[in-house]
């Protein structure tokens, strides 16, 4: 089974706002930086 879920207050801050005025979600991991110009190797490591 996989499961994947999207929360909108990971580590207890609500981050609404963040997403609707960035259009964008995160992963919520604190630290990961910008993956945006990652490849899918370098996330997965």
């Amino acid at each position: 089974m996989k499961v994947f879920q999207i929360k909108s207050k990971p580590q207890n801050i609500d981050r609404v706002n963040q997403f609707i005025h960035d259009k964008n979600i995160c992963i919520g991991w604190p630290r990961t930086g910008d993956l945006t110009i990652s490849s899918s190797e370098k996330i997965r490591e």
